[in-house]
């Protein structure tokens, strides 16, 4: 299974694949704190495409690698590396939402690529919240830092530094 962006919800989906029974996690982003929460989320491998930018000839060949792809960066270059890398007759699920692209449709076509939009406000919450009130999915590795609401200039410029934080919480007490 291959992950485009190690973001929060990139690592979320990470997690929710390991707890599906996931063979084989693959997380591809192009900084390493999204990276290093990818592995303690359930990734088996990250790649910094950045360091490595010839990462997806090795998963292009033949066709494609993986049964199933998901690319939460909303990035079309990213959406395109998956694409290739997904095998014939796999299925590639979008969950990045980086305003309209431009889809190769001739490269899902021949491949006979299952294309699927997902979002958050369908029968998915609920059961994201289930996992996560119930521990079976934890998201602690993905909380950067729980910070007073008072000081929430300070929770908001951590929060916006993706070099720093992945999700920042605010409380109340």
């Amino acid at each position: 299974m291959l992950f485009r962006s190690a973001g929060p919800i990139g690592a979320l989906t990470v997690a929710a694949a390991r707890m599906c029974g996931a063979a084989e996690i693959v997380a591809v982003d192009i900084a390493s704190a999204p990276l290093a929460a990818a592995r303690k989320m359930g990734a088996d491998h990250a790649i910094d495409a950045s360091a490595d930018p010839d990462w997806a000839k090795r998963y292009e060949a033949n066709k494609g690698t993986f049964d199933i792809a998901f690319e939460a960066s909303g990035n079309e270059r990213a959406l395109r590396s998956a694409i290739a890398a997904v095998r014939a007759r796999g299925t590639l699920v979008v969950l990045g939402m980086g305003g309209d692209m431009n889809v190769p449709m001739g490269m899902v076509v021949p491949k006979e690529i299952d294309l699927r939009g997902s979002f958050r406000f369908f029968e998915e919450f609920a059961w994201a919240v289930d996992c996560i009130a119930s521990g079976r999915v934890d998201v602690l590795p993905i909380l950067t830092d729980s910070i007073v609401a008072t000081d929430a200039d300070r929770a908001f410029a951590l929060a916006s530094d993706r070099s720093k934080a992945m999700k920042v919480h605010l409380t109340f007490a």
